[in-house]
């Protein structure tokens, strides 16, 4: 039978998304974050003991490291740096070597950032490059939205860094390190194996 801080955990969770999505509605802005550490205080207040167990495994590295790069990452986006590197890449003569070049920027920002901020920054960019027809329009958006997609994994990133943290303890630095390897792995690979393969079809 499930225990009452469960049940409690339970409901928090199901009443959590359409109190979410109505004050939306409303026109309410709600801090998201401010919401679940109120919750998480009161699922901590029903078992005190329970809640400082829980407490002490939180992988506090990590959340530290992801809530730095999100300030970075906002920093630069402020300044317009995804944009900058983009058009950069679109000056690039050659317009294979711009649509990797922009796959590539898309992959490693989003290693780091949100998968759809770096869609919605770098699509536009490409559009052109897809007009001129020296590169598909089809390849060039799917190779965009495959290798931002596919550094998900990365340990600064919202999966990755889950991921780190659901993991014993004694696991966590050699996960880290394989998701880190893998991630900028296909910031590299993702691009330049996909597009080639799309081009040829």
């Amino acid at each position: 039978p499930m225990r009452v801080h469960q049940v409690v955990t339970l409901v928090c969770l199901i009443a959590l998304v359409p109190a979410i999505v109505g004050s939306t509605l409303a026109g309410v802005t709600v801090d998201i974050g401010v919401v679940l550490l109120a919750l998480g205080a009161l699922l901590a207040l029903l078992d005190p003991s329970l809640g400082a167990r829980a407490f002490a495994r939180i992988d506090w590295s990590t959340a530290f490291v992801v809530c730095g790069i999100v300030t970075y990452v906002g920093v630069l986006q402020k300044l317009d740096a995804v944009n900058l590197l983009g058009r950069e890449a679109m000056a690039i003569g050659t317009p294979f070597v711009a649509a990797l070049v922009i796959c590539m920027i898309a992959a490693l920002v989003s290693a780091f950032a949100s998968t759809t901020g770096v869609l919605a920054a770098l699509v536009p960019m490409a559009v052109p490059l897809a007009a001129s027809g020296a590169v598909p329009g089809w390849a060039l958006i799917t190779t965009l939205g495959v290798s931002a997609t596919i550094v998900d994994a990365s340990p600064y990133s919202n999966t990755g860094a889950t991921l780190i943290a659901s993991a014993p303890e004694e696991d966590r630095a050699r996960l880290r390190v394989m998701l880190l390897r893998w991630s900028m792995a296909m910031v590299v690979l993702g691009p330049m194996v996909l597009l080639p393969i799309l081009l040829l079809f």
